[in-house]
């Protein structure tokens, strides 16, 4: 996989290419329903790609099987997507930020798609950048349109599923 890379678009699509064959896209598929903003290679798992988008979600593709891309995840977030990244050394994380109104980092279990699993609220304004310390999970850092950039740890992250409820109940 040294010599593949992919390339997104408006129109949604995702489409993958061979740099010693210039000439013509490798594979191509629909991503999203509108235009994809960032897409992630996983570091470790070498047939999973993740891409994001305007339409709020950030999805996990599995292109082992050489005829068809499957979709094995999905990530519904609150806002379109600007940037994605895949934590080293953890399989199933993966951060995001958005790209308007959220200033959040947000780092998701796509295992469980439906909260996140750490949170980093720092920023005063949209996060225009995310880089993992080289191979160090604990550790990564961010820019931002607020003309900061911060180095984040992984002990100072708020856990948002720590203060969720837990049980819901509905009487009729």
């Amino acid at each position: 996989h040294y010599f593949l890379f992919a390339a997104a678009y408006e129109n949604g699509s995702v489409q993958l290419w061979d740099m010693r064959i210039p000439t013509r896209w490798e594979r191509q598929f629909t991503a999203h329903s509108d235009p994809v903003y960032a897409l992630d290679f996983h570091p470790d798992e070498k047939h999973w790609i993740a891409s994001a988008g305007r339409d709020k979600m950030v999805k996990v593709w599995d292109m082992s099987n050489p005829t068809k891309v499957q979709n094995n995840y999905n990530i519904q977030c609150i806002t379109p997507v600007a940037r994605i990244k895949w934590r080293p050394e953890r399989r199933y994380h993966i951060a995001s930020c958005a790209l308007l109104v959220d200033f959040s980092i947000n780092v998701w279990d796509i295992r469980r798609p439906y909260i996140p699993f750490a949170s980093f609220n720092e920023h005063k304004d949209v996060v225009t950048g995310i880089q993992w310390k080289h191979n160090d999970p604990h550790m990564f850092y961010s820019s931002s349109k607020d003309n900061t950039v911060y180095q984040h740890m992984f002990r100072d992250a708020t856990r948002p599923a720590d203060s969720a409820n837990p049980v819901g109940i509905d009487i009729s």
